[in-house]
Order: structure tokens, then sequence, then C-alpha cells
């Protein structure tokens, strides 16, 4: 076995952009932010990482984005060089990395759908949906959607302000859509209605 199981607090930075890539971290639980951090403070955020997603995919040898756990993180930490070694020696292996690979640029292509919308609706309603997603495959309750990030991370994720993402998301409860359970999850009460939803912003954004 070539990872070590490590644990990160929330808050802490599993990795830096810019910084030689010396291994790729395995999720196993918790919730992970990627993004980068502009000379003038702003930060954008390009991905959400969640268990048993890999975190770490470098360009040219260095990072691509900073990793900030925003829970309690365990992952395995897999070395590159060993496995590189193994991944060519284990063909079965070698497809399952490809399948996260996948699924890695599968997410970026919904994250630049979401941002290419105008509507501040249509780029919550998408991001709703990427979460839904997570949740379903994760066994989660079907109609609740746990947000462990916060809105700031919502915002610099959907290229909103902090400001409109509460304003839409107070609009589509006052709509009956959705119900905001708390600041960390919120309750899909039109399932129906949201997926209707969810397909006409996909096809208009």
């Amino acid at each position: 076995m070539i990872g070590t199981f490590v644990h990160f607090p929330r808050g802490s930075t599993i990795l830096r952009r810019g910084d030689h890539a010396s291994c790729v971290y395995n999720l196993v639980a918790g919730v992970v932010k990627a993004g980068s951090v502009s000379a003038e403070g702003r930060e954008t955020i390009t991905a959400f990482h969640f268990p048993d997603d890999l975190v770490g995919l470098a360009e040219s040898g260095l990072y691509v984005n900073t990793a900030t756990a925003l829970e309690p993180v365990s992952a395995y930490r897999l070395p590159l060089a060993p496995l590189e070694r193994l991944l060519a020696a284990d063909s079965t292996l070698e497809l399952h990395f490809l399948c996260k690979l996948c699924h890695e640029l599968r997410e970026q292509q919904r994250h630049a759908i979401l941002l290419a919308s105008d509507s501040a609706r249509t780029k919550i309603i998408l991001f709703l949906h990427l979460l839904d997603v997570q949740n379903r495959l994760t066994g989660g309750d079907g109609d609740i959607i746990r947000l462990p990030m916060r809105r700031i991370d919502i915002a610099n994720y959907t290229g909103l302000a902090v400001e409109t993402v509460s304003r839409t998301l107070r609009a589509l409860s006052r709509e009956h859509l959705l119900e905001m359970d708390d600041t960390h999850s919120v309750r899909i009460r039109a399932r129906p209605e949201f997926d209707a939803l969810v397909r006409a912003s996909s096809d208009g954004a």
C-alpha cells in the first residue's frame, strides 16, 4: 500500500497553487474547496471536492489550485512517483483513476456552463443541482442538499456577490421550491419543479 492516511482540520490548507506536485489525495471524508486568490485578494473557487474525489491534479509538475478543507477531512496521500509505477503495472487500477479524471473533467464542464449564464437564478439552480447529484451518489436523503460551504464560497464559485446568493436562495424559498432548514442545508420541496428548472437552466445556459 503506497498511501498514507492523513487528517486535516477545518480551514487548513492541503496544498498550494504553484507548489511542486509531489502527491495527490484521495478523499475519504470531508469536503474540500479548490481555487486561487488573485493579487488583489479576490478568491475564485473552481471546484468542490467530496469523498472519493482526487485532489491535487497538476500541470507541468505544479499544482494548479490551492485546496482548503471546508470541514475536517480524511484522505489517503498518494505520492506521485510510486503511484505512477503502480498504475503502469495495474491496468484495472489505471482504469479506475481514468474514471476519476473523467469525473473531474465533467465537473469542470458543468462549472463552465454555470459561469456562462447571466442569470443569478440559473447559477444557483445549477450549483444546487451539482450538490444534489453528489448527495444522491453518497446515499443521502433524496430531498436534502447539504451545504458544507459558506455563502462567500458559493459566491466565489458562481461568480455572484454574497448578497445575490442569499437573495436568490430566499427567493427560491418564497416560491416554495426550497426550504432553508439551516445555513448548512436546504430541502427540495418540489422535486418535479426543481428538476424541470435544472433542465431548463442547463439548456439555456
